[in-house]
């Protein structure tokens, strides 16, 4: 089963840079899904594959963010730095 992707984009309804995740659909609850009912779910499959690849925001829930997904978040983009304060990218 794939994970949950995390990426840092800028949220338009918070406003604000905020962590959002894409969480991919469960292909095997479709697959039951689709089996059951004689493949008229597939429409409804296909449907929740490309809306699951839209970004939420964990703030608010929200959709609404920048069209262009960065990089996936990684362990060193969340580092603090010794002052206390957060930097969302590595210094270059």
């Amino acid at each position: 089963m794939i994970g949950t992707s995390r990426y840092i984009l800028y949220c338009r309804t918070c406003g604000d840079v905020r962590v959002h995740e894409i969480q991919p659909p469960s292909h095997r609850k479709h697959a039951l899904l689709a089996t059951l009912t004689l493949g008229l779910w597939v429409p409804g499959w296909v449907v929740a594959v490309f809306r699951g690849r839209l970004p939420r925001c964990r703030g608010c829930g929200s959709k609404r963010s920048l069209p262009r997904l960065p990089s996936p978040v990684t362990n060193r983009q969340h580092q603090t730095r010794p002052g206390g304060s957060r930097h969302l990218h590595p210094a270059a």
